[in-house]
């Protein structure tokens, strides 16, 4: 691509939608200050080939590319991985490995066999449940290798305590960290694939012979992302505070032990819009819950949330008040989308669908 188009475009993400300043994350994803990223030069770095095969897969897809599949993902996130692999430790800076999602000794302790199923999305669109297995395949690019060994050491022990708070704390700082990361990828990749748009556009003229037509240029999927990045970046800073020891005012912490029939590992990012008695939840500013859900046994789960979000304070109260049965439930809203790959794994012998993925006998809680 031309140095005079990628200006070009990149005057559009500076001008209608990011409202950046030198000290924000830069919009590309890369985890770099703006200043030091794409204010100095902007970047498109995805190779001639993954841009051919994006255009391949757009002209299969009545040139829809909303909802790229798990293998064009994978072949991307090598490319990302390579060129911006950066700590989730936001005062490391050191590059990434690959850090186990859950804590393989936990994982390991659960999944006998060393298989399990995941949710991802096929080539068709679909979220599917596949086998995976419990150690490589449950990695992301998350910490280095000293803050993967040094931080979490505690909780990679497959006896450590789950009701311990401190325990607890740290589950939610590598879930977070991961979903900040998973997002970050995300988000560097909807910002290429807004400059690989005029090329998608070229391809969709010849193919309908009509190269008169205007292309606009969909910034929808990238807004939305970058909206998200600065706000996971926000929460993950406290998250490191805290963990660095600073008093952090205003942070809610609910966990619940539930009874069921199946081994579940998962975790994400909500914003449920409606209470649970379906009353509009009134925002003042962007607000959102991360959840953890580990097993305790063979026959419990831990369900753990967090927020720094006081629009949230009386929903999670109602929801850890309520009843077995609606409590289960409204978990299984939290799951049931499941847009984020590796956030759910399963045990091997699972065969329920996403909508009772927690499921089981309405005994009482712990």
């Amino acid at each position: 691509m031309k140095k005079e188009d990628i200006e070009k475009i990149n005057s559009i993400f500076l001008t209608k939608h990011t409202k950046i300043i030198d000290e924000d994350p830069c919009f590309c994803g890369s985890g770099l200050l703006f200043l030091d990223c794409c204010k100095k030069e902007a970047k498109f770095w995805i190779s001639d080939k993954f841009l051919n095969k994006v255009i391949g897969y757009a002209k299969a897809n009545a040139f829809n590319v909303s909802n790229i599949p798990t293998s064009f993902m994978y072949e991307y996130n090598e490319e990302f991985q390579k060129k911006f692999d950066v700590c989730a430790n936001l005062d490391c800076g050191n590059k990434c490995i690959g850090s186990h999602i859950f804590g393989r000794s936990l994982v390991k302790k659960h999944f006998s066999n060393t298989k399990c199923k995941g949710f991802e999305i096929d080539n068709n669109g679909k979220k599917q449940l596949v086998e995976i297995g419990t150690n490589n395949d449950m990695k992301y690019p998350i910490f280095c290798s000293n803050c993967d060994d040094r931080i979490f050491k505690e909780i990679d022990k497959n006896d450590h305590d789950l009701l311990n708070k401190d325990n607890q704390f740290l589950h939610f700082l590598r879930s977070m960290s991961f979903q900040y990361q998973f997002l970050r990828s995300q988000l560097a990749f909807s910002h290429q694939l807004v400059f690989a748009y005029p090329a998608i556009a070229s391809a969709r003229s010849i193919y309908n012979n009509d190269q008169k037509k205007e292309e606009k240029i969909d910034l929808t999927w990238f807004v939305e992302n970058f909206i998200r990045y600065k706000y996971q970046r926000k929460l993950l800073r406290s998250l490191w505070n805290i963990y660095n020891g600073s008093t952090e005012k205003n942070f809610f912490v609910h966990t619940r032990a539930v009874i069921t029939e199946n081994i579940l590992f998962a975790n994400g990012i909500i914003n449920p819009q409606l209470d649970l008695q379906n009353k509009k939840i009134i925002f003042k500013k962007h607000a959102s819950i991360l959840y953890v859900i580990l097993p305790l046994s063979d026959k419990q789960l831990l369900v753990m949330t967090f927020t720094q979000d006081e629009e949230y304070i009386q929903y999670l109260e109602q929801l850890y008040k309520s009843n077995d049965y609606k409590f289960k439930k409204t978990i299984n809203t939290y799951l049931s989308p499941l847009n984020t790959l590796y956030s759910i794994f399963l045990h091997s012998n699972y065969k329920a669908s996403p909508q009772t993925l927690i499921n089981g006998n309405k005994k009482k809680f712990i």
